[in-house]
């Protein structure tokens, strides 16, 4: 029983944080980089890093969810489950597909003189993962909530 609390409460957790980081660098963090550096291409390469080290909240967010989902808790309808697990599984697709893009996208840039080298290539892929990146957070949004709906469905 103390497992299937412990998967519950870390799944919720590491998706709060990742789901939340990701809100909060979105809508704050970036706006406030653009009016500070007055220059989307250095505030890009904030974000080139940044989106590393949310990248891998979500797959460890990802990873401990669907140990919940598939290990700790019988309880789960067997419908919700799959829901759940279908979710997941698009966003860990969503999230290869943003490593891929990362790293082409990373080839495009000159990082000690701080400049995009191939803007029209570059560019198309941002936009690229900018919309992969709205779907896995609108994604996140529904497994919070699917999260959420169990345990209050199990009291």
């Amino acid at each position: 029983m103390q497992v299937k609390r412990a998967l519950y409460i870390l799944s919720c957790l590491c998706f709060f944080v990742w789901w939340g980081g990701f809100t909060f660098y979105a809508s704050f963090v970036v706006p406030t980089g653009m009016k500070v550096l007055g220059n989307h291409v250095l505030m890009g390469f904030i974000t080139e890093r940044v989106s590393i080290k949310l990248n891998t909240a979500c797959a460890v967010a990802i990873a401990i969810s669907l140990l919940y989902i598939l290990w700790g808790n019988a309880t789960i309808p067997r419908k919700s489950k799959q829901v759940m697990a279908i979710n997941l599984l698009m966003m860990f697709l969503l999230l290869l597909s943003l490593s891929f893009l990362h790293v082409y996208m990373e080839a495009s840039l000159d990082f000690e003189g701080r400049k995009v080298i191939e803007e029209p290539h570059f560019y198309f892929l941002h936009r690229i993962y900018l919309i992969i990146s709205s779907i896995m957070w609108l994604q996140g949004i529904v497994h919070i909530t699917q999260l959420l709906n169990i345990r209050i469905e199990q009291k």
